[in-house]
């Protein structure tokens, strides 16, 4: 049996990793790589992979080559038995704003969006410049980036953004 798969990590090493990984088998064959969930929807329905891994940060990293392979191979064989721990939810926060972002922190996120300065975000809001440092540190953590511009290109990544001419 050979089995199609697509890899889906927004880290370009990993994703080059695990197909170093497949060439070395001959029953698994990397057929599409994905780095965000937009991108992973599009490879996914273009090779009809059967088999597709998700960021692997939703997973331990640390798992030995032979567990991802088997891995692979059970999700290939018995797709509906499959489950990873803390799959469920993970991927139900990524689905898009729902759950992710409170209210405000998408204010702020749209604000940021927009190029206005965090004093300026504090006073369109009336609320305290310290306040919107909270909000964008949540909004940092929540997204998994450092700064403004992480931020911006990880919202848009996940949907969680809107075009300007959209807003």
């Amino acid at each position: 049996m050979t089995i199609r798969l697509v890899a889906v990590d927004e880290h370009v090493l990993l994703r080059l990793g695990l197909n170093r990984v497949v060439a070395t088998v001959p029953d698994i064959f990397l057929v599409g790589e994905a780095s965000s969930a937009a991108e992973a929807e599009r490879v996914v329905a273009e090779t009809a992979a059967p088999v597709v891994t998700i960021d692997a940060s939703l997973v331990t990293k640390a798992a030995p080559i032979s567990s991802v392979l088997a891995a692979i191979r059970h999700a290939a064989v018995a797709p509906h038995s499959f489950t990873a721990p803390g799959l469920p939810s993970a991927l139900s926060r990524r689905r898009g704003q729902a759950g992710l972002l409170s209210q405000r922190e998408q204010e702020v996120l749209m604000l940021m969006r927009d190029g206005l300065s965090l004093p300026t975000i504090a006073q369109r809001l009336t609320v305290s410049e310290a306040t919107v440092k909270t909000y964008v540190s949540r909004l940092y953590s929540k997204l998994r980036v450092n700064n403004r511009s992480q931020a911006l290109m990880a919202a848009v990544n996940q949907g969680l953004l809107l075009s300007a001419d959209a807003a």
